[in-house]
């Protein structure tokens, strides 16, 4: 009977417990927020510059925990039932690292750039599906060779198409980004992993400098 009547208050306890920390989390640059609180859920919302966190806490003690970029890609996921307070809060915790490492953690704006801007349009959709899959901090847009020249701003570094490799010294005077050339037999064979862990390193390079 006494393990019954714990379980049955384990999700308000939780949730009171997160919600009692809300001095911890505007020290972080946390908004916290109870968005939604009924018999059957609570539903809590941590928002910060780049990621927002959600947690669920059900009235079966089963707690669904997320976080999303800004632009809705999923970072984490993780759900479990509340088997004692402690087991509860150290998940929580992780969570909470979580959301701090990823809101610090740069998203880096890449132009990949060909002629006329279709053939990279159809291979950014495909690599950027890549990126979500491993959680991988970029950016792609596709962009054409006219109009990178008005939007390079925007940009951390400029990934140019075989098709448009030629265009590299001009474009290095003129836009004052990094620019590099993607391998024509990795662009012409979509080896996404490839290309992506190559843009990583370059990147990292580029901010060390």
């Amino acid at each position: 009977m006494l393990e019954e009547f714990y379980q049955s208050v384990y999700p308000s306890l939780f949730y009171q417990w997160i919600a009692l920390n809300q001095s911890t989390y505007k020290k972080d640059h946390i908004h916290f927020e109870v968005s939604y609180k009924d018999s059957l859920s609570y539903i809590l919302l941590f928002q910060m510059n780049q990621v927002i966190g959600k947690i669920v806490i059900w009235n079966n003690n089963i707690v669904e925990q997320s976080i999303q970029d800004i632009y809705g890609n999923q970072i984490f996921y993780l759900h479990f039932e509340i088997t004692n307070l402690l087991q509860a809060s150290h998940l929580f915790l992780q969570f909470y690292e979580s959301l701090i490492y990823h809101n610090k953690q740069k998203i880096y704006q890449i132009a990949l750039c060909c002629t006329g801007g279709l053939s990279s349009s159809i291979f950014v959709e495909e690599i950027q599906e890549v990126c979500k899959m491993e959680n991988t901090p970029l950016r792609l847009t596709a962009i054409s060779l006219m109009q990178l020249e008005n939007n390079h701003s925007h940009f951390d570094a400029i990934y140019l198409a075989p098709q448009a490799a030629y265009k590299e010294s001009y474009l290095m005077l003129k836009t004052h980004k990094p620019i590099y050339c993607i391998d024509a037999t990795d662009y012409a064979t979509k080896n996404f992993r490839n290309i992506l862990q190559l843009i990583k390193e370059q990147m990292i390079k580029t901010d060390t400098k």
